[in-house]
């Protein structure tokens, strides 16, 4: 089992305890970054999004910390980090794109997304309503209109168009949220 399952295996049922969700889990070399947030499901299963205390994020780090010391899944000397994901939060898994359907999203892709489909067909550089430029492109922002278990479907602009690009989850080198300000009158 890799370090990021054994700690994951480790702290989700103390940070149940807790009322805190396990967003995410990064060993890299010398640091483990563990990354939490609020429970902020109501008991109808609705999301009601409100971030974590610096207080709450001050207490989960103290029982992890001790926990991970007494169990020693990370075999060499690390730097524990414990942070909450933010506003522009970090998507990694099929379960964070999720639930942000409907939301802003930024993507870099590993590769141009010449074969991707678009809207049902197949794009190849220069072909269709698609301008070209789209083709070789690897940074994306758009409106995330659905998810499914191999990859997301992200609506976006080409040139004046709005398309619709079906992007596979082994494709997605990096993504997250964008914050949105919302328009709201000063009285």
């Amino acid at each position: 089992m890799q370090v990021e399952e054994q700690v994951r295996t480790i702290i989700t049922p103390l940070l149940q305890d807790l009322a805190v969700d396990l967003w995410d889990v990064e060993w890299s070399g010398s640091r483990l970054r563990i990354v939490v947030d609020q429970n902020t499901t109501d008991n109808q299963g609705n999301d009601k999004a409100k971030g974590i205390d610096t207080e709450t994020l001050g207490l989960v780090s103290r029982i992890l910390s001790s926990e991970l010391d007494a169990a020693n899944p990370v075999p060499n000397k690390y730097t524990l980090e414990v942070s909450s994901p933010g506003l522009e939060r970090s998507l990694r898994h099929p379960e964070h794109f999720l639930k942000y359907v409907g939301k802003t999203i930024a993507l870099k892709l590993n590769a141009p997304i010449s074969n991707t489909n678009f809207s049902g067909g197949e794009l190849e550089a220069g072909q269709g309503d698609i301008p070209p430029s789209i083709a070789s492109q690897v940074r994306f922002s758009g409106k995330l209109i659905d998810v499914s278990s191999s990859g997301i479907i992200l609506q976006t602009e080409a040139g004046k168009k709005e398309v619709e690009l079906e992007i596979s989850f082994e494709n997605i080198k990096k993504a997250n949220v964008v914050f949105e300000w919302e328009d709201k009158k000063w009285e």
